[in-house]
């Protein structure tokens, strides 16, 4: 049967084998079944690891196997008698290769195999002419630089197929998009006129928006040094009119507690350690600790109580994104050989992961999170994208847009399976969702306890109720965090080392942020997370009985996002609504794909829950009767104009957007 040239296979046959296949299956694991029910131990089946894991591990040894490979084939004395050119075979080759090519007969790649035969023959026949003694050495060469070519040409060219098979139609119109808008606004006359026509439009609108509360500005510096009395009455006056907004519970996330005895237990913290930088450790040893204890503290949080796990704090949310995808591309990627690193998101991840991605030259792979899954990450979707490449998966706990929880078990059952990391972002529940567990509110398994993740962050500026300026980023072990630093060892400054991206640091920020997890304590944290979750319920509820809205990612709030839009059927701008609330004093977060809005519940929020309701509901229906009334001004207008033009216009829109606030 077997090697027969005659044996013909038919459909049956092939069925016939399936059948007997499964059945001899069946047949194993009984067998297995009877052996555990006699000695009572289980056999264990060895299963081969996934296709990715396999080219994960082989990559790094690639380079050494192809190299082995093409010695045997090309030096070994059996092999490379065969495949060396003989004198005549030389001869023969250069007579018969034309040497005039017509490339309009011709595809590229012919083009290019003739070239590099007409190259190779004239060179063994000027060498066979005047340097015959060379001749081997040279055929030798020729060999070399064949083998060299063809292996780059086939590496190419499965690097292009992957990168062709795993890029999105929306990626490729993106990249085609903005290479036509960069061209015509340079180039072609008219579309350069009204761009720039409304590119100053913008400009003003966005100058009187942003610009209104500015006072007395300066652009040079005095020639005499101002009176510090003065300096501080002129600095009060503002922050009394700018606080007023936040400290009223009118704006959405930005200040999360604010309570005054606190704000005031911070500043007195910061003018003892203003000088401090934890750079320097032998200077400021408390500094040193209050990093190491704030790390602790918040590993404890996190089902992180064990040695294994270690930190590092920096300057905020998205720098710890930025240090994660540093330690993993180094741990994950450099380490394992892979070029072209990948990492897999939702379309809900955070800006700052894509800035992590340009700034390391990561190929980020993102999934779109509709409706049908409530804004989540579909592990099935992430699963189907894992490739060889792939470094990272990324999750949320929450997601800023939704404020949903991504299904961060089974993502963190594929990081296990493919040999890859898993960071889950939980800057805005870091400190929220450990409680609310605790305290019998429905959150899933996000943190340390599940074996697959391998980094956290959690920011001690959001609701560790610190200064502004610090996060934490915690690792599952020490070779992953190490994998984060920068050391230099040749610098003739002497020996240079640092954990983040910042030489020197605010040692202040890290005293605020210890100052503040140990003074709240675990009860003051839990009565703080109680009030955050049922305000954001409560809210969610009566945002469902206002005509026109609906929620976006559940029912139910996973934590303290409230995020809601138009229903289909009513036909209102979500962002007149924003811009309504704006008009009454609410400082809400416009959303776009989809076209939405959302409150981060703090706790200031609180007092305010039903005067926030009220105010909505008066929005709504007055923009039920009349939607021409409101304007769209100032970041609304720019969330409006984005929804209707592609990336291009809108990036440098966003870039203009920028300039204006740096600028006076």
């Amino acid at each position: 049967m077997f090697g027969s040239k005659s044996q013909k296979w038919s459909i049956f046959d092939l069925k016939q084998t399936s059948i007997m296949a499964l059945g001899l299956s069946t047949l194993y694991i009984s067998s297995r079944g009877i052996i555990k029910q006699l000695t009572g131990a289980e056999i264990k089946v060895l299963k081969m690891p996934p296709y990715v894991v396999v080219a994960r591990r082989i990559r790094p040894y690639s380079n050494l196997i192809i190299a082995l490979g093409w010695f045997y084939i090309r030096c070994w004395p059996d092999c490379s008698s065969s495949a060396n050119l003989s004198e005549a075979d030389a001869t023969e080759g250069s007579s018969v290769i034309p040497k005039n090519i017509n490339i309009l007969q011709m595809g590229a790649l012919d083009f290019i195999q003739k070239i590099c035969e007409i190259t190779v023959s004239s060179m063994l026949d000027y060498v066979k002419e005047n340097h015959n003694s060379m001749h081997e050495v040279t055929s030798n060469a020729a060999l070399c630089m064949n083998d060299f070519v063809g292996v780059a040409l086939v590496a190419s060219i499965v690097r292009w197929v992957q990168k062709i098979q795993r890029s999105s139609y929306c990626n490729i119109k993106d990249r085609v998009v903005q290479g036509a808008f960069n061209f015509a606004k340079v180039y072609i006359p008219f579309v350069k006129k009204e761009w720039n026509k409304e590119n100053e439009k913008m400009e003003a609108d966005l100058k009187q928006s942003l610009w209104k509360g500015r006072k007395n500005v300066r652009k040079v510096l005095p020639k005499d040094g101002l009176n510090p009395g003065d300096v501080m009455v002129d600095l009060q006056k503002r922050a009394v009119i700018e606080n007023k907004k936040w400290e009223k519970g009118f704006v959405s996330g930005a200040v999360y507690g604010g309570e005054s005895h606190h704000v005031d237990l911070l500043n007195q913290v910061y003018s003892v350690f203003s000088l401090s930088n934890p750079l320097h450790p032998d200077i400021w040893p408390t500094v040193n600790q209050c990093e190491a204890e704030v790390i602790s503290m918040t590993a404890s949080l996190v089902n992180g109580g064990d040695d294994r796990v270690v930190g590092s704090i920096t300057s905020g949310g998205t720098e710890s994104i930025v240090l994660a995808v540093r330690a993993h591309l180094e741990y994950y990627g450099r380490n394992c050989g892979i070029e072209y690193p990948e990492i897999l998101c939702g379309d809900t991840a955070h800006a700052g992961l894509d800035k992590a991605c340009e700034m390391f030259g990561i190929r980020l792979v993102k999934i779109e999170c509709g409706k049908l899954s409530e804004y989540r990450v579909d592990a099935k979707k992430i699963e189907r994208l894992i490739s060889s490449n792939t470094i990272m998966i990324y999750s949320s706990a929450p997601s800023f847009p939704q404020g949903v929880i991504d299904p961060i078990g089974d993502l963190s059952q594929l990081a296990i399976k493919y040999d890859v990391g898993l960071h889950v972002d939980g800057c805005l529940g870091g400190f929220v969702l450990p409680f609310a567990k605790k305290l019998g509110y429905n959150v899933p398994n996000f943190d340390f306890g599940l074996p697959g993740v391998t980094s956290m962050s959690a920011d001690t500026h959001k609701y560790g109720y610190s200064t502004k300026g610090t996060s934490v980023l915690l690792y599952r072990h020490n070779e992953l965090r190490r994998c984060q630093y920068f050391s230099y060892s040749k610098w003739t400054g002497g020996l240079y080392a640092t954990p983040t991206i910042a030489g020197s640091r605010a040692g202040a920020l890290i005293a605020c942020a210890w100052a503040s997890l140990v003074t709240i304590g675990e009860s003051g944290f839990n009565s703080r997370v109680k009030l955050i979750m049922d305000t954001a319920q409560r809210i969610a509820n009566g945002i469902k009985e206002i005509e026109g809205l609906a929620i976006l990612g559940g029912d139910v709030p996973d934590a303290m996002v409230v995020c809601f839009a138009i229903q289909e059927g009513y036909n209102i701008n979500i962002y007149q609504v924003a811009e309504g609330m704006t008009e009454k004093g609410w400082s809400l977060n416009s959303l776009q794909n989809p076209a939405s809005v959302h409150l981060c519940v703090t706790l200031k929020t609180v007092e305010h829950q039903d005067r926030f309701l009220d105010d909505l509901r008066t929005c709504v229906q007055f923009l039920l009767q009349d939607t021409s009334s409101v304007k769209l001004e100032g970041s609304a207008a720019v969330y409006g104009m984005a929804g209707s033009m592609p990336a291009g216009p809108v990036n440098e829109l966003l870039k203009l957007y920028t300039d204006i606030t740096l600028s006076c």
